[in-house]
């Protein structure tokens, strides 16, 4: 036998096998990150960055050398439903789920697009499995909070968001959530501040100007709405919605021009449809 080799195996052979488990584990006897593992992590830091279709592309090349990477599913869902693409986000999702079914944030981002897809049991039966898996999930709890509400179930709807708020404060859409809830109960300080605290944390959130713009509105705060409101659209000139409360606003303040200009708009960003039909019925009170 050759003295070398031989000499090399009576050295291994010293290292107890777990120790040897360990350091295999560790990386120490092996070559460190696989290659689907470098992308995928590439992906991650894109995805927090906000560059989703660099994100994309790197976990693309993640399941193309790992076709077993549930993380990299999960996530390339995650943005396929954030771009509307909803069947390719589920068939990511569904994927995911199958590859590694105690992954909580997988459940809660299929709920989520339940959710969207109106399949509404289907999404609660997902929500509750990722609040299962594990109990921080401040998504989750979110996400069944907005649940709940649509259903009328407001009780249920503020304990999870807040919930969701206790393990995350920064959660801007659960303030979102919560701020509606409380307009729809008429509590407006608790609304208006939720809407503050996210405009507070989000202060390009045009969705969040809107909201409190609303809220004031609603409240016969009418000053405060139309300064919202107006904040609202210059951070996003298509808000349809904006342009028709602005002008319901301007209405009652007897602003006829401002309104009509507003509705006017808002006929030109959407001519059918809701807010169209919403418009033509101020203008025609205008006209008399």
């Amino acid at each position: 036998m050759n003295k070398s080799r031989r000499s090399k195996s009576v050295t291994l052979a010293l290292i107890p096998s777990v120790m040897l488990f360990l350091l295999l584990g560790a990386g120490l006897l092996g070559c460190g990150l696989s290659e689907a593992q470098e992308h995928y992590n590439a992906g991650v830091e894109f995805h927090e960055q906000g560059n989703f279709q660099a994100a994309l592309t790197e976990y693309n090349q993640a399941i193309e050398l790992d076709s077993t990477h549930a993380k990299a599913y999960g996530n390339r869902g995650a943005i396929y439903a954030r771009q509307g693409d909803q069947e390719k986000a589920l068939a990511d999702f569904n994927r995911a789920i199958e590859l590694a079914p105690k992954l909580s944030p997988n459940y809660a981002n299929r709920g989520k697009l339940y959710m969207q897809r109106l399949e509404l049991e289907k999404a609660l039966a997902d929500l509750n499995m990722a609040i299962d898996l594990d109990a921080e999930n401040e998504k989750a709890y979110a996400f069944r909070g907005a649940l709940y509400a649509g259903k009328g179930e407001f009780d249920e709807a503020l304990a999870d968001l807040d919930r969701a708020l206790e393990l995350d404060p920064s959660f801007v859409e659960a303030y979102m959530t919560r701020g509606r809830i409380y307009v729809e109960r008429d509590d407006f300080d608790e609304a208006l501040a939720d809407y503050g605290q996210a405009i507070e944390l989000n202060p390009s959130d045009d969705g969040a100007y809107f909201a409190r713009g609303y809220a004031h509105a609603v409240n016969g705060n009418l000053n405060e709405a139309s300064l919202d409101l107006t904040r609202a659209i210059e951070l996003n000139l298509s808000s349809t919605e904006a342009y028709l409360t602005r002008g319901a606003v301007y209405f009652d303040q007897g602003k006829e021009a401002e309104a009509i200009e507003d509705l006017q708009k808002v006929l030109e960003l959407e001519p059918s449809g809701d807010m169209a039909n919403a418009a033509k019925g101020l203008l025609a009170d205008l006209q008399r």
